[in-house]
């Protein structure tokens, strides 16, 4: 690689750009792609292949070819509205998915730095905390507060702006009335349903960190695979131990909780058909 493509290269990761670096594995060359704009040269060819590639933000060398497609992507960026006791776990389980993570809550005596050190905490209503917060399609929302006057606003401005994953913790009770709100502001039963409540897993757990660990997960699933991937499906990238089993076409998922009192730790089930139906469903 030339030193000249190595500087742009690191250029764009500080800026946090998102681009690919093109390869020919065959004789060296390099060549970084921007997204909407077309490849060059002995890469021009495989310019459908690169897109796709880039979308799908995957790495790989190139159906009968010897082009090899690095993607990097802006991290993920997540916003937890309430800073509650169960979000300290959810951030400590988001930050180790290198999620970008802010909080929101005008509660000052919740959203402290000492309970949230070195993550963006901004102490305002939702409507005045998202004139600071730079939010796209690919933004996901978790509200955690149960109080309709900090989360039904959030709720709302993600909805309107179609963030790609919208969570929101409550009983089943809660979420109906929640969902009963937003149809009284004019949102559709599509938009409404495709808010994800109540969130967790059932695993009959009380403590704090015990529900928190879906919302990350499912998140960087719909990353990955896109919203359309089943829900039952959660992707865990850094953790203790995580992994898919695949059953013909139905992806199922198990986890098995090996320490209730600090920490959130993970490991394989083996025998898993004997756990099958004994440790809940997402919800």
């Amino acid at each position: 690689m030339k030193i000249k493509t190595l500087e742009e290269i690191l250029k764009k990761k500080s800026s946090k750009t998102e681009f690919a670096i093109l390869t020919n594995l065959e004789n060296g060359n390099s060549e970084i792609y921007l997204p909407g704009t077309s490849p060059k040269g002995e890469f021009s060819k495989y310019a459908d292949e690169i897109e796709k590639f880039f979308k799908s933000k995957k790495n790989g060398v190139i159906e009968n070819s010897e082009i090899f497609v690095e993607t990097y992507i802006k991290p993920i960026k997540v916003i937890i509205v309430g800073a509650v006791h169960i979000a300290q776990y959810l951030v400590d389980f988001a930050k180790s998915l290198n999620f970008e993570i802010s909080i929101i809550d005008p509660r000052g005596y919740f959203g402290s730095e000492q309970r949230f050190p070195d993550i963006e905490v901004i102490n305002k209503w939702p409507k005045e905390a998202f004139e600071k917060i730079e939010t796209n399609s690919s933004t996901a929302l978790i509200a955690l507060t149960h109080d309709p006057k900090i989360d039904d606003p959030a709720l709302q401005y993600a909805l309107k702006n179609k963030f790609y994953y919208i969570g929101a913790l409550g009983s089943k009770k809660t979420h109906e009335n929640r969902c009963q709100r937003l149809a009284e502001a004019g949102f559709t039963n599509d938009e409404i349903n495709s808010i994800h409540g109540p969130i967790g897993i059932k695993l009959g757990g009380k403590s704090a960190p015990e529900p928190c660990p879906p919302p990350p997960t499912i998140i960087a699933s719909y990353s990955f695979f896109g919203s359309g991937f089943p829900h039952a499906c959660c992707q865990f990238s850094c953790c203790d131990k995580a992994f898919f089993i695949r059953e013909n076409t139905e992806y199922l998922f198990f986890i098995f909780w090996r320490n209730y009192l600090n920490m959130i730790e993970y490991s394989m089930i083996s025998s898993y058909t004997y756990y099958r139906g004994r440790m809940g469903e997402l919800v």
